[in-house]
């Protein structure tokens, strides 16, 4: 047994009433804690990760800072502390600072009064906290700085906020352990894709293996979960439907569903995409209170500060049996009797499904989780979520909000994220025409009307931090203006920014797109700037960009395939969510040579049973999100998709792995040839009746290279056929070409 053991035991049943045992990774946080070691704590919701920093907290001497995204969160937390007596927490909120508390709440930290302070990470941006945070560091130690939801620092997740991207630095720059060292950090977060684990390993410097604590497995025996596919204007009777069958579902009587508050209530949670409209907070609340003569209150971030307050602490202490919410509410809640979830509509992701849907169970006791799938026309979501759909395509078929289906509603809060590369680049060519000079560094004020111009500002702001153009920026919330200290820019730094921020994605990708040969072309600060700003943006938009439409199409496919079998549900998300023997073999394969194709056969000769066929799906659908545009991953899904008989699935990614090798990695002609072959030889060996329709998918908006690829590599009489109308295409293309340039000459 280590060191220590007993006591830390005996420690958590004096603080922690009613805990015996530490939960899995809970004992190793706690120690990287105490030891004043950076920490990666992915451990499923409800597991526990708030017991590691808080019990930190407590045996420590000074201040740990928590930096957390919603203050619902952070009266949760503090809440939670105070009703087993632990007053020693608070937190510094927009509402405190107005009320003009925070003051007060600075010399009480000063004083040691508190062990625990929770803020946004926006508030890290604000210069009188920064200078708080000197005067607190000066009589006392801020020994550990912890990112509660830890994935809303990814760009590649879906809550990530700018403000974000400077909170390591800014954190060991204010903070200090007792023995003068910077303190230690800890990100806490339900599950990442490793595209957003490698992000949080960037982004908070810790690069060490050992830190990345990870749990055996992410199963929750106590969850069932069941899927159900309705038309969108049937969705209200389809929640009605299924409230009614809870008591079945949670083995109950009928009512003990809405029993009296001192009767021992079940609770639970409908999450909603939108807070006003057809499918809103409102609209759903209404209808549940008109069905079932029920208080129903509904929580999103819309609603004033007080008035959420008030929800959250009224349904925690169980005055409401039902809350209607938006995801402001899901992230990181704790209260133990929430017995089922309802998802009005689909999550963005499998993860953000697996964090809200884990909000129910916490106790341990069984629940049941719920998602009402509306995608009235698969024809058209399958089109828009191809991987070879161009987000403009996307823009022009997608994203009508509310007007259409769950996909439709999906795509509304992309593309509000992703308005497109000029617009970002315009953004940045904006911005900078208000820095001035960029060689001198310096300080330049800016200010903003509103939330979408700080918005826009921030974004902006981001892109030049990356590139080393901006060095920090302050916000000064209640005079709505920001503090940009530029950097000490030279030519050639946002070329080397630049390269080293893709090479953590991609080296092959890094070196094509940003070459170290001549460093850069430019002479002039400002070309070179927009110049990488937009090779930098368009390769955001052809990763990351993807790789959100991607989780989207993984949660349909998920959702499609599962219906109400709790155990196929179960058994998709598994796969999707934890590592496998298969994924580490995709991954090696990606560092040590991503086109050797031939190691990719040998790993579908592995595949013996429907159980590997399964975990090598879920291990490419990971790695997918991770690597949305590689050919070999969609080469691979491809084949995979043509060993489970999904014929358009096979086409589509077919498709994509020849038009992103062609376009976004520049193969030559003969590695071009190899996929094609590789490809061919695949599908006809295990599912040819999808063969003639692949290779015309493949070939179809091709300009030639494709096609000439498949025919020289390809003998199969079958596929020269199928080219034939390809070949006609092309042809008459050039005849076309011929005849206009005939008529310009004439």
């Amino acid at each position: 047994m280590e060191a220590g053991a007993d006591h830390l035991r005996e420690l958590l049943r004096v603080i922690f009433p009613g805990r015996d045992e530490f939960w899995e990774g809970q004992e190793e946080g706690l120690r990287r804690c105490l030891t004043g070691q950076d920490s990666l704590v992915l451990l499923p919701t409800g597991g526990g990760k708030s017991l590691i920093y808080q019990m930190a907290a407590l045996l420590m001497p000074g201040v740990t800072l928590i930096v957390a995204p919603l203050v619902a969160l952070m009266d949760d937390q503090v809440d939670n502390l105070r009703r087993i007596g632990i007053d020693r927490a608070v937190q510094i909120t927009r509402t405190v600072t107005m009320t003009g508390k925070s003051e007060r709440i600075h010399d009480l930290l000063r004083a040691g009064v508190y062990a625990m302070c929770y803020i946004s990470p926006e508030r890290l941006q604000i210069e009188r906290f920064r200078s708080a945070l000197v005067t607190v560091r000066e009589a006392m130690p801020i020994p550990l700085v912890v990112v509660d939801e830890a994935h809303c620092i990814s760009e590649w997740g879906h809550d990530f906020r700018p403000a974000y991207l400077n909170l390591a630095r800014v954190s060991r720059q204010f903070g200090r352990r007792a023995d003068g060292h910077p303190p230690a950090i800890v990100g806490l977060t339900g599950t990442a894709s490793r595209a957003v684990l490698r992000d949080l390993q960037n982004a908070l410097g810790i690069r060490n293996l050992d830190a990345v604590i990870t749990p055996k497995h992410f199963r929750r025996a106590e969850l069932t979960i069941e899927t159900a596919r309705v038309h969108s204007d049937r969705k209200l009777e389809a929640l009605e439907g299924i409230v009614r069958a809870l008591p079945e579902k949670l083995r109950v009587r009928t009512t003990e569903l809405f029993a009296p508050r001192d009767q021992g209530r079940i609770c639970g949670i409908v999450f909603c995409p939108f807070t006003r409209g057809p499918f809103s907070t409102e609209t759903v609340a209404e209808h549940l209170r008109s069905r079932f003569h029920v208080a129903v209150p509904t929580y999103s971030g819309a609603k004033p500060t007080h008035e959420r307050t008030a929800v959250s602490k009224e349904f925690k202490d169980d005055v409401y049996p039902l809350l209607v919410a938006t995801k402001a509410f899901g992230m990181g809640i704790d209260k133990p009797n929430i017995r089922y979830t309802v998802h009005y509509g689909m999550p963005p992701s499998l993860e953000a499904f697996y964090q809200e849907a884990g909000r129910a169970g916490r106790d341990r006791k069984p629940a049941h989780c719920m998602v009402i799938v509306s995608v009235d026309n698969e024809q058209r979501a399958e089109r828009v979520l191809a991987p070879d759909c161009d987000l403009e395509d996307v823009s022009r078929d997608g994203g009508d909000r509310g007007e259409r289906d769950d996909v439709d509603r999906a795509l509304w809060f992309h593309l509000k994220a992703f308005q497109g590369v000029d617009a970002d680049v315009n953004e940045v060519a904006g911005l900078l025409d208000k820095l001035g000079p960029l060689g001198s560094g310096g300080r330049v004020l800016l200010s903003y009307k509103d939330e979408d111009g700080q918005r826009s500002i921030e974004r902006a702001l981001h892109r030049l931090v990356v590139l080393e153009v901006v060095a920090d920026y302050t916000v000064d919330y209640s005079s709505r203006r920001i503090e940009v200290h530029k950097a000490h820019y030279r030519v050639g730094t946002a070329v080397r920014a630049g390269r080293a921020y893709v090479s953590g994605y991609s080296r092959a990708r890094a070196r094509r797109l940003f070459p170290e040969e001549g460093e850069s072309a430019a002479t002039e600060a400002r070309d070179e700037i927009l110049s990488c700003t937009k090779t930098l943006v368009t390769f955001i938009y052809d990763t990351i960009e993807l790789s959100r439409r991607t989780a989207i199409r993984s949660v349909w496919r998920w959702a499609k395939q599962g219906g109400r079998d709790n155990t196929k549900l179960w058994e998709i998300l598994l796969n999707y969510l934890t590592e496998t023997e298969f994924s580490a073999t995709v991954l090696r394969i990606l560092v040590e040579d991503e086109h050797a194709l031939s190691q990719w056969s040998e790993m579908l000769e592995e595949v013996t049973s429907r159980r590997d066929l399964d975990e090598l799906y879920g291990a490419l659908d990971r790695a997918q999100s991770d690597f949305p545009d590689h050919p070999a991953i969609l080469g691979m899904r491809a084949v995979v998709a043509a060993m489970r008989g999904e014929t358009e699935d096979v086409a589509a990614y077919a498709a994509g792995c020849m038009r992103y090798l062609r376009e976004r990695y520049a193969a030559e002609p003969a590695l071009m040839e190899q996929y094609a072959a590789w490809l061919v030889g695949q599908i006809t060996q295990r599912h040819p009746k999808s063969l003639s329709r692949t290779v015309l998918k493949m070939t179809t908006d091709d300009d030639g290279t494709v096609c000439r690829c498949v025919s020289r590599a390809v003998r199969d009489p079958r596929v020269r056929i199928a080219l034939v109308p390809q070949m006609l295409r092309l042809l008459a293309k050039d005849v076309r070409s011929v005849t206009e340039l005939q008529v310009v000459e004439e």
